[in-house]
């Protein structure tokens, strides 16, 4: 498992006669960047730091995960919960049952009209994209119709990814 190696950077200023540019080294290669790109260049590098270590991290968990759960399968026995109390913390173990149905139709035939007592339906509409582009179109005359039939919300979504 390789190590993210934490790059320092740095800043040096130097004037020049349209944009004063800031000396930043990255990976051991000094770049010459537009000073008022310093700071989101350094959040960037950070950025793809802490998700290289948290990748890292995340995989050597269920390592550890995977090496402890004989120990907490042998305390849990034919239990569905274990605990094991150590002094620097706590391993717990809980085994969840999930039960899905693969063939809806041979439970109904079984069941007949008492089926419902047994299975709920859940129908999911979800928009194609003929739908999302009708909700946009400013030349669509029914475009206010579609907009009351939909939530439309925006979320925010940033990742980082650390140079190779």
């Amino acid at each position: 498992m390789a190590t993210a190696k934490a790059q320092k950077v740095t800043a040096e200023v130097k004037a020049t006669t349209d944009k004063e540019l800031t000396k930043i080294k990255i990976g051991g290669i000094e770049h010459l960047i537009p000073k008022d790109r310093l700071e989101i260049e350094q959040l960037i590098r950070e950025g793809s730091e802490l998700t290289a270590k948290i990748a890292q991290l995340t995989e050597r968990l269920k390592e550890v995960k995977d090496r402890t759960l004989p120990y907490l399968l042998e305390a849990a026995g034919t239990k569905k919960s274990a605990k094991l109390v150590g002094i620097a913390g706590v391993a717990e173990l809980q085994i969840r049952q999930e039960i899905k149905i693969v063939d809806h139709q041979l439970l109904h035939g079984l069941f007949g009209e008492k089926f419902e007592k047994y299975v709920s339906a859940e129908v999911v509409y979800k928009p194609t994209k003929e739908l999302r582009k009708l909700a946009v179109d400013g030349d669509y005359p029914q475009r206010d119709v579609v907009r009351n039939a939909l939530q439309i919300s925006e979320t925010e979504y940033v990742r980082f990814f650390p140079k190779e």
